[in-house]
């Protein structure tokens, strides 16, 4: 693809959302404000992304000019606009932000935005169009089978270049992803039909459960993936809590709060069963409202999101987990068949043995004589006892760390747990 005379090979980020996509350049652009090295292994050590996967995106960078032509794994440098996007980013500040990248689209990727002004003058710029247009350009091989024909991780990475063109206003917000998301579903015949999904299909309950004690006990501004990353399930399925709460309209898009939030934010009270169990029955009322759910079973109730989200047998089966899962929490009566309890909550058989489950024991004198050190393992427990050095500049500052540590102590001393503060270990400074 040229630009200007200039040749530029055109690429689309590889299995990574645009979520991701974005933190990866804030890493980048902080290191590099520091003055630190880049290299592929040490971005993938700090984003918790494989190192396979990152070079797969720089490609992607260069195509955009975030790094520079000769930039490679061991040596990873910024460009200008790399760096100004990457402040953007740290800063927080989305008006900057899009208008870099409005700026890097237009320029770097001006054979897919003339090709959508084109469309539109024309009145027939749609999703599907616009999709294999960008595959076209990034020479993306046809994989048959697959959604669109193409390579799921290379299909994230078009519509993350969708989603970029929908937020800098180049393409209209009907064109965005997730309202053209993509499956499949099989005739009896064996072909295949391209069908829409819009309702979640990957969530445990443990993470929602964390979710929703973290809104409880945070307030929020916006609703943001570091928020997730940080207080549910760390930098790994971030995306599919995200896709939840979208769904349940706590936040828009843009991570921006709606009522929902406020609804939901008093997860230790019935108040929240009620309002969950609102906005469940709003959300999914396209599939439940002639449906008794206390006397139905869990492949009839896939076969209706088969039918009503016109989804594939798997995802539509993994569409009623996540709906299950949100139920158990709402305490919204299901059948037996339906409610089945996750394996986290399921009692260990007589026989099963779990080398992780030990019992408490009382702190004797014999073992707090052991060092400081030593962890001793027990046959029915083990002690871990933890070295607490305070660094102060000043004997005022050790002072008051010290009363805070014995405070602490007369908070934790309990049967099970027994804090000491031994008298050589408090060191007077002068």
């Amino acid at each position: 693809m040229s630009v200007n005379g200039e040749l530029i090979e055109m690429a689309v980020p590889y299995w990574l959302d645009l979520t991701k996509w974005k933190f990866i350049i804030k890493i980048m652009a902080q290191q590099s404000l520091k003055g630190e090295s880049l290299t592929t292994e040490k971005i993938s050590n700090i984003c918790a992304i494989a190192p396979t996967i990152l070079s797969s995106n720089m490609k992607f960078l260069r195509t955009l000019n975030i790094i520079t032509p000769d930039s490679k794994g061991s040596q990873i440098i910024l460009t200008e606009d790399g760096i100004e996007f990457g402040q953007s980013l740290i800063d927080q500040n989305p008006v900057r932000e899009n208008e870099i990248l409005t700026k890097l689209l237009k320029s770097r990727l001006k054979t897919i935005v003339d090709f959508c002004d084109a469309q539109k003058q024309l009145n027939s710029l749609n999703f599907d169009r616009l999709f294999e247009q960008i595959k076209f350009f990034a020479e993306i091989k046809n994989v048959p089978n697959q959604a669109r024909n193409t390579d799921r991780n290379y299909a994230k990475g078009i519509y993350d270049v969708i989603e970029m063109l929908v937020e800098t206003k180049i393409v209209d917000e009907s064109l965005h992803p997730s309202k053209n998301e993509v499956t499949f579903v099989k005739n009896p015949d064996n072909t295949v039909d391209r069908t829409q999904a819009h309702v979640p299909t990957t969530c445990q309950q443990d993470w929602l459960t964390k979710f929703f004690t973290a809104l409880e006990k945070t307030t929020l501004q916006k609703l943001e993936m570091s928020f997730i990353i940080g207080n549910v399930v760390g930098n790994a399925h971030e995306s599919s809590v995200m896709r939840i709460a979208k769904f349940l309209e706590i936040c828009d898009k843009e991570g921006n709060l709606l009522e929902n939030y406020e609804k939901l934010r008093y997860y230790s009270t019935n108040e929240f069963k009620t309002n969950l169990t609102e906005i469940i029955k709003q959300k999914y009322s396209k599939s439940i409202k002639d449906i008794d759910l206390t006397n139905t079973t869990k492949t009839n109730l896939a076969s209706v999101f088969m039918r009503e989200y016109a989804l594939g047998k798997d995802k539509a089966e993994r569409a009623v987990n996540v709906f299950t899962q949100l139920c158990r929490i709402a305490e919204i009566n299901l059948s037996e068949d339906i409610f089945e309890k996750p394996k986290s909550e399921q009692k260990l058989s007589p026989k099963s043995t779990n080398k992780h489950i030990v019992k408490p024991i009382q702190v004797t004198d014999d073992l707090r004589k052991k060092t400081q050190s030593e962890i001793i393992a027990m046959n029915n427990g083990f002690i871990i006892n933890i070295r607490i050095n305070i660094d102060a500049k000043d004997p005022e500052s050790f002072k008051n760390s010290l009363n805070f540590i014995r405070e602490l102590k007369k908070d934790t001393n309990t049967s099970e747990l027994d804090v000491q503060i031994p008298q050589e270990n408090i060191n007077s400074t002068s």
